[in-house]
């Protein structure tokens, strides 16, 4: 293109477009803005901190409640430990508004020197020492009595329709401690308006069975 007189050019630049051959040329600016440095303030960088409650006082009667989902399956549990589960519009456990008969999923360690539950309800144990954790996706409940310490962790699974809890139990005397784990619940697998219309008429549609592992 050099040795041949810019024959590109020429080749591509005829009589039509040479007519608009101004167009292709850069304009120089009338005038010149000029920004301040000042003007610009420093972003502060943000770091993503999860949120958590605790609480040590728990009243059943004013209960904080929290919702645990995978968009699906919704567990609601309270403070206490009171609440129920729900798959869309069936329910999957029992649900009552009482605190004298709670519902739930309750979890109770039985050993020798005594019974203890990790949450508040249902057994209301004033000689037990509890507290909720509640974090995003998760709630943890902690109960220490005498020299036995629970934890609970309920959260629900992202990818099945299904609650996990996992539960610890810490000796801390010197003695070896033997006791019997419980889990409690009511199904009922059904809409909760019809089981709480005729509850005995819903529960002749449940069996179950025990299988060994």
């Amino acid at each position: 293109n050099a040795l041949r007189d810019n024959i590109m050019q020429k080749r591509f630049m005829d009589k039509e477009m040479t007519a608009f051959s101004g167009l292709l040329e850069e304009k120089l600016p009338t005038h010149i803005i000029k920004y301040n440095d000042s003007n610009f303030t420093e972003v502060k960088k943000e770091y993503y901190h999860s949120r958590y409650e605790e609480h040590s006082v728990l009243n059943p009667e004013y209960p904080i409640i929290r919702i645990i989902s995978n968009g699906r399956l919704c567990s609601f549990i309270s403070d206490s430990g009171i609440g129920y589960l729900k798959n869309k519009e069936i329910c999957v456990t029992k649900h009552r508004e009482s605190i004298e008969e709670p519902k739930g999923v309750f979890t109770f360690f039985q050993y020798k020197g005594g019974i203890i539950s990790p949450t508040y309800a249902p057994l209301y144990d004033k000689n037990t020492a509890y507290r909720t954790l509640f974090e995003e996706g998760r709630a943890n409940f902690f109960a220490k009595q005498k020299d036995v310490e629970t934890k609970l962790s309920v959260t629900v699974n992202t990818k099945n329709n299904c609650e996990i809890r996992k539960l610890t139990i810490k000796n801390n005397s010197v003695k070896t401690k033997e006791g019997s784990i419980l889990l409690y619940f009511e199904p009922v697998l059904t809409m909760a308006q019809t089981e709480e219309s005729h509850p005995a008429f819903s529960g002749l549609f449940l069996s179950g069975e025990y299988e060994k592992s």
